[in-house]
């Protein structure tokens, strides 16, 4: 059987190879037998490299991080979200109360320059800053992750506590006029001490009067309290006093100084000394009475006894009888 035209025989591929080139066949084969080889690698380069990326791309886990963080008003709080292997992927932190994306990435996406996505180098913890939160800032916020299988997320609750202040008083203190003026104020559900802790007659601010002899001492803590001390109070101190500390709900107190000016030890004194001379009078007068009363009855027991004696006696005639 004779070969087609666009085949040739062993021998007539090696005895003429520029027939080769003439067959339109033979080319395209030829050219297909000469990629093949560059095809092949690279597709098991493409299949090697998929390979390294998911042994040296492992799937993210989120780390441990408290989920309940709570802020005081005007404070800063910081959202913690550890993530590690995360690789090319980027986190967005969302505020679930409108679900509005706040950062992606290191983009932020909010006019609001208080939030701020915080990331410190080598360190897998992207960390969301609200400087100055307000109550209208608590809530739940969440941070994502797109991932192959869908996007993973972790919430934190942020909780805004407002400090507030109580004095240790009921609500009208009275002294009088000359006696000294002591109240403490204590400062309750605060994370932080207060900055400062200021005092006011009125709508009058006294904390450095100390020429009227006025003092404030103010002891930070757990439960901050501030002391304000009047040493000598007169009816101008009178009135509305108001204990405010920074970023605080206010306490205030209504004071009345009355009455004249009141000396404790003259008063104590002249009380004991006065009642004394009273019973030491009372006393006295008793005494008094109970004496007369006791001579008169004697007088007239002996005027009867020497009547009786007189009457019974024997009669002499010189003896005159009344």
């Amino acid at each position: 059987m004779a070969l087609p035209h666009s085949i040739l025989s062993r021998s007539q591929l090696w005895a003429s190879p520029s027939k080769v080139m003439t067959a339109p066949g033979s080319l395209a084969l030829l050219l297909w037998i000469l990629l093949l080889p560059t095809l092949i690698s690279s597709e098991n380069e493409a299949a090697n490299s998929k390979r390294d990326r998911s042994s040296y791309d492992p799937p993210f886990l989120f780390g441990d991080a408290p989920g309940n963080t709570t802020v005081q008003v005007g404070g800063t709080a910081y959202l913690h979200c550890p993530v590690f292997n995360l690789g090319e992927r980027q986190l967005t932190w969302i505020r679930r109360r409108d679900w509005h994306i706040l950062t992606h990435g290191a983009v932020t996406f909010t006019t609001d320059d208080r939030f701020q996505l915080v990331k410190e180098e080598h360190v897998d913890d992207w960390v969301l800053q609200i400087k100055h939160v307000v109550a209208r800032d608590t809530g739940s916020y969440e941070c994502q992750v797109t991932a192959d299988s869908g996007i993973r997320s972790r919430r934190v609750d942020l909780k805004v506590v407002t400090p507030e202040a109580f004095i240790l008083a009921d609500e009208e203190y009275h002294i009088d006029r000359g006696s000294s003026l002591s109240l403490v104020c204590i400062i309750e559900k605060a994370t932080t001490p207060p900055q400062y802790v200021f005092w006011y007659h009125n709508e009058r601010m006294i904390n450095y009067d100390s020429e009227r002899g006025i003092s404030v001492t103010t002891t930070p803590g757990r439960k901050t309290h501030s002391q304000l001390f009047i040493q000598k109070a007169d009816i101008s101190d009178s009135g509305n006093y108001t204990c405010e500390p920074s970023s605080s709900i206010p306490a205030s107190i209504q004071v009345f100084v009355s009455g004249s000016e009141v000396k404790p030890w003259v008063t104590s004194g002249s009380m004991l000394i006065q009642g004394g001379f009273l019973s030491l009078f009372a006393g006295l007068l008793v005494f008094h009475t109970t004496c007369q009363e006791l001579l008169v009855l004697t007088s007239i027991s002996f005027s009867s006894h020497t009547r009786s004696i007189l009457l019974k006696a024997p009669h002499s005639p010189s003896t005159i009888v009344f």
